[in-house]
């Protein structure tokens, strides 16, 4: 079986590191996967292929959100495809469609609750959803928002979570940190923008703390270098 996965890259995030470790995982298996990336030649999308580890792709220039001629370029490259899965929104959208003009079956992966989701959005959702034999959520929070709030059939949808075999591998040096010995540490592996809820743990872990410490918060945001701390004695 042949199954065409198709995703916007930019970079590596945590959609992206759960392809590298599904689609070598998939080969192993038997299965003959297919990497369809849409590039956005605005971020980097070179390193993500490099490490894919093998697993044949295809390049397609995706350099703006509302661009028709990819339908057709995508066509071509999913021609063969037994199945075509669809990760975020340029890929549900472009690939779901391509994916139906090339006579494959239709599977996407929601991987966010993007507020866009339920707005006027949701109804182009719930078109292509009618299409998709099978809608997967990464988290049972998640199924709830894509049922309840996007309007998705809740028997088209289901709960695959995210698998890693190992820890990925460190990008850089970490350097020192000022946090004292024994102090109380929320430790958030996501961006720092509002949609993750970090903000929420923050204020819960130093209301649960009774004594000094100080809680470090240190992640990659969605902006180019933003990068804080967060810290408070009480």
């Amino acid at each position: 079986m042949r199954v065409a996965h198709v995703h916007r890259i930019r970079g590596i995030g945590g959609s992206e590191r759960h392809l590298l470790t599904l689609l070598p995982a998939l080969a192993e298996l038997g299965v003959e996967p297919l990497l369809v990336g849409l590039d956005d030649p605005a971020g980097d999308p070179d390193p993500f292929y490099a490490a894919l580890r093998g697993v044949p792709a295809v390049r397609l220039e995706n350099r703006r959100d509302l661009e028709p001629l990819l339908v057709p370029r995508l066509v071509r490259a999913l021609r063969g495809a037994d199945v075509v899965h669809t990760h975020l929104v340029h890929a549900d959208v472009y690939g779901g469609v391509a994916a139906r003009l090339a006579g494959a079956r239709l599977v996407s992966t929601k991987h966010n609750d993007d507020p866009f989701r339920v707005g006027p959005f949701r109804y182009v959702e719930r078109s292509l959803a009618r299409t998709a034999s099978r809608i997967i959520c990464i988290t049972e929070s998640l199924r709830r928002f894509t049922v309840d709030r996007v309007g998705i059939p809740a028997d088209k949808v289901t709960v695959i979570h995210y698998g890693l075999d190992e820890p990925p591998a460190a990008w850089g040096e970490n350097p020192s940190d000022p946090v004292p010995a024994g102090a109380r540490v929320l430790l958030a592996v996501s961006r720092l923008v509002e949609q993750k809820g970090l903000d929420v743990a923050v204020r819960a872990l130093l209301a649960a703390s009774p004594d000094d410490h100080q809680v470090l918060a240190q992640g990659m945001a969605l902006f180019e270098g933003l990068y804080a701390t967060t810290s408070r004695k009480s």
